[in-house]
């Protein structure tokens, strides 16, 4: 009976430890199905490739409102701009029919669109004789200038220089193109015959060009 135990015993342990070597064969290689991957989920599934990164380029989108002019172009300095109406007009130093020295004043005018506005104010002094000379200096600048008695209507008889004009709020004057004259003759109302008056001088020009001026008065 003894002898009989014994092959029975002896396939058992044969079948017992086959089935656990190819237990510990299976869960050891990764590339067997249930083994041990570092990729494997709980469900068995695989995880998907991580996403590529897209290729890095270099640059910005251009802003439209961005003006893509580069400092440093060519601009018309034009800093003391004078008005350009008879309200905004930049006031000169007042004078009188003594002053025998020419005065000038320089400007820029910066284009066809660029007007220049000046008033001065004059006195009639007693025993005095007014002998003003109104002269632009500068070829293609237009000059105006217009004359307003203190007192009472103002009548311009004629022009020493240039053309008579009127002006848009109804001064007379005369008008001129440089280099020439632009000088009112004028008389105002009163038996007093005093011809102390305002003049308001118009600066422009035809071209589009950024053009330094120069003109001259005195009485």
């Amino acid at each position: 009976m003894p002898a009989a135990r014994l092959p029975l015993f002896f396939l058992a342990a044969v079948a017992l430890g086959v089935g656990w070597l190819g237990c510990a064969t299976s869960n050891g290689d990764p590339d067997e199905p249930g083994g041990n991957n570092s990729e494997a989920t709980g469900n068995g599934t695989s995880k998907p490739a991580p996403t590529e990164r897209p290729a890095f380029e270099a640059g910005f989108e251009e802003d439209p409102n961005v003006d893509p002019t580069p400092d440093g172009g060519d601009t018309c300095v034009d800093n003391d701009d004078p008005g350009s109406s008879e309200v905004t007009a930049k006031v000169l130093p007042p004078t009188d029919d003594a002053q025998n020295v020419p005065i000038t004043v320089n400007g820029v005018m910066n284009g066809a669109v660029d007007v220049d506005f000046y008033k001065l104010s004059m006195t009639d002094l007693s025993f005095r004789t007014i002998d003003d000379a109104f002269e632009i200096k500068t070829s293609g600048v237009e000059m105006c200038v217009f004359v307003k008695c203190k007192q009472g209507a103002t009548t311009v008889s004629t022009c020493a220089g240039g053309v008579k004009k009127t002006s848009s709020i109804g001064m007379e004057g005369c008008c001129a193109t440089g280099p020439s004259q632009a000088s009112p003759k004028w008389d105002c109302p009163g038996l007093t015959d005093d011809d102390s008056a305002d003049f308001y001088i118009r600066i422009s020009q035809t071209g589009t060009a950024c053009v330094p001026y120069s003109f001259s008065y005195v009485f």
